[in-house]
């Protein structure tokens, strides 16, 4: 056998040799937890976290602070009231992989209310395009707080101003309606 020939034999043997001490197991590293796969799946708890929160209170997304830990979460921020407390720690307590839920949560009645603030919107929305489609004018403006509707605009036309009224009463979701039309 030429010398490179031997080279290459000897190379070959201890390459075998190599993969076959790793593949059986021999001096091959042991899989563990490294601290970049713990910060991954601390960030990807968090996020279920506050994923299942906003679908128990539209107003965690501006007034609640998540943060997880080795399994444990940290809720930081307000709350409108008790109730909504124990539904964000239960909700909190309910995603897969948070052990233990630490809850630094404050009351405070004051917060506004995301969720109704939506609401309203969506049905001033509503009462608008209805109005529109009834009248033909995009003169009327429309506000709604807590169900109750406000109309205003300058609505020269009687016939124009009592459909806009009588259509925005007849939206499901109102309250009360107040005609601040102009003559």
């Amino acid at each position: 056998m030429s010398f490179p020939r031997t080279l290459l034999a000897i190379g070959l043997t201890l390459a075998a040799t190599a993969c076959s001490s790793i593949s059986s197991g021999q001096n091959a590293p042991q899989p563990a937890v490294t601290q970049v796969e713990k910060i991954a799946a601390d960030a990807l708890l968090t996020t279920e976290v506050k994923a299942k929160l906003i679908t128990v209170d539209l107003n965690s997304t501006a007034s609640l602070g998540v943060h997880v830990a080795d399994g444990v979460a940290t809720l930081t921020g307000s709350v409108r009231t008790a109730a909504a407390r124990a539904a964000t720690v239960a909700a909190a307590r309910s995603v897969r992989g948070i052990r233990t839920v630490r809850d630094d949560l404050k009351i405070d009645p004051a917060l506004p209310d995301i969720d109704r603030e939506l609401g309203d919107a969506a049905l001033a929305g509503r009462i608008a395009g209805a109005i529109f489609t009834e009248t033909g004018t995009t003169g009327v403006h429309v506000d709604v707080r807590d169900g109750v509707v406000t109309l205003r605009g300058n609505v020269v036309d009687p016939k124009i101003r009592t459909a806009a009224a009588q259509t925005a009463r007849n939206t499901t979701g109102v309250r009360s309606v107040i005609d601040e039309m102009g003559n």
